[in-house]
């Protein structure tokens, strides 16, 4: 049976993806403050085992074994602590993460190994404080939870077949707790990760309409001073250009008054989403007030931007918006120069969007 998704189930399902690989990179953000530090005392720690380990373990050749594997095994997590910064992609953290939990389980069975009659609920204990590390350290919940039922399944068949003698009622009981151990850790490692994510998406949404025009859904003022200010410290250091252009509806108050606010709002509704066809990933939208919006154009230089408004309004020019009317707009575009702020920008777009309309409007002015 071959199953068809509708478009509107695609489209919420790539909407969910992006969403989730933003919450991971927001994750990761939050995660470079500390994980570095952790995979440093894990390191530690591995090491301070081995005086247990070379007190209670028989044989110099075991001994030696022993040394090597934690001290190589330290040696990957400080050398982790160390790189940390530069894993960009949370995704590649969990693969890093379940290969350490996977090795340090490894480690546990091995120096398990070299144990002579080792004592069954104290390796337990072992094996409980690995779990609990296991779901501690930024995963996913599938993955932690698998590499926990292997670690332990690993265990618990070690111990059953090779430990010897092994109390029945010790081993059941460890089977018991470390069962239950593994539930009560899934359960609150999803109850964890379900309320970071709609944390998440709940602040998302709070810094979306902090940044948003409600009625057009183009970014406000807020957006474009912040989004400016990024790109001029930037621009500026790296000496890219940065382009600006306001544009205006031509003789819009003829459409407000015969067809009132409510299709004039429909029209600049529908105007948005046109001139959003017509952008770029990179290009930035704003609705400045009114009928009027501000283009800002990343690396982009005033010939190319004028390529870019052209194109615009040709298209406005061209389209129908609802019940049959036609607008056509007037832009004026400006390069920024060293001098050149924001508000100077805007006013110098605003002097050559102007000087378009002088000229009949439908055309794009632009600084020489």
């Amino acid at each position: 049976m071959i199953m068809k998704l509708s478009i509107n189930k695609l489209k919420k399902y790539v909407c969910l993806s992006d969403q989730k690989s933003a919450f991971y990179d927001y994750q990761l953000t939050a995660f470079h403050k500390y994980i570095g530090l952790v995979a440093f005392v894990l390191g530690i720690f591995n090491i301070a085992l081995l005086i247990p380990d070379l007190i209670f373990m028989n044989g110099m050749s075991k001994k030696l074994f022993i040394i090597i594997f934690r001290l190589v095994f330290s040696g990957m997590l400080f050398l982790l602590s160390y790189k940390f910064k530069k894993i960009t992609k949370m995704i590649v953290l969990f693969e890093i993460g379940t290969v350490f939990e996977l090795l340090s389980i490894v480690e546990f069975l091995f120096v398990l190994n070299l144990y002579y009659q080792p004592d069954f609920m104290i390796q337990a204990m072992g094996m409980l404080i690995i779990n609990i590390a296991v779901f501690l350290f930024p995963n996913r919940c599938l993955n932690m939870f698998v590499v926990s039922i292997l670690g332990t399944a690993g265990f618990l068949i070690y111990s059953f077949f090779v430990m010897k003698p092994l109390n029945l009622e010790e081993f059941w009981a460890g089977v018991v707790y470390l069962s239950l151990a593994i539930f009560l850790c899934s359960l609150f490692a999803l109850e964890i990760d379900k309320h970071q994510y709609n944390e998440f998406i709940a602040k998302k949404e709070l810094i979306h309409l902090s940044s948003t025009d409600q009625l057009t859904q183009a970014w406000n003022r807020n957006k474009l001073v912040n989004e400016f200010n990024e790109l001029q410290k930037y621009y500026g250091e790296h000496n890219l250009p940065l382009t600006l252009a306001l544009l205006d509806i031509d003789k819009f108050k003829v459409i407000n008054d015969q067809n009132g606010h409510c299709i004039a709002d429909t029209v600049l509704v529908e105007m948005v989403k046109l001139i959003n066809c017509n952008l770029r990933s990179t290009d930035i939208l704003v609705r400045w007030g009114g009928d009027e919006f501000i283009l800002l154009f990343p690396n982009t230089y005033l010939g190319d931007t004028t390529v870019i408004l052209e194109r615009i309004r040709t298209a406005i020019d061209e389209f129908i918006f609802t019940d049959s009317i036609k607008i056509t707009c007037s832009f004026g575009a400006v390069e920024k120069k060293d001098s050149f702020d924001l508000d100077t920008m805007i006013r110098r777009a605003d002097s050559l969007m102007y000087a378009a309309k002088d000229l009949g409007g439908n055309r794009v002015q632009y600084d020489n």
